[in-house]
């Protein structure tokens, strides 16, 4: 994410979501990376080259505890991302 120039947030429900996971992965499914490539053999071999270490955290599936002061938050202001 580090090397994307411009901004690096978007979205429909929170403007500021992050394009990329950064420092942590908050859901699965939450883009690590992007390749771009003009050939298929130079995508190959740049995905190959991507590697990542995934330390596997319990989840938060709990609303109410979600939004308790001793919880971790999953977003840098905490874990409501809208009021």
């Amino acid at each position: 994410a580090e090397d994307v120039p411009g901004k690096k947030t978007y979205g429909l429900i929170s403007s500021d979501q992050p394009v990329f996971a950064q420092d942590f992965v908050r859901y699965v499914g939450e883009p690590i990376a992007a390749v771009a490539a003009d050939h298929p053999e130079t995508c190959r071999r740049a995905l190959a080259a991507i590697k990542v270490e995934y330390e596997v955290l319990s989840p938060l599936t709990d609303a109410e505890l979600a939004i308790q002061p001793a919880t971790p938050p999953i977003h840098p202001d905490g874990n409501v991302i809208r009021r």
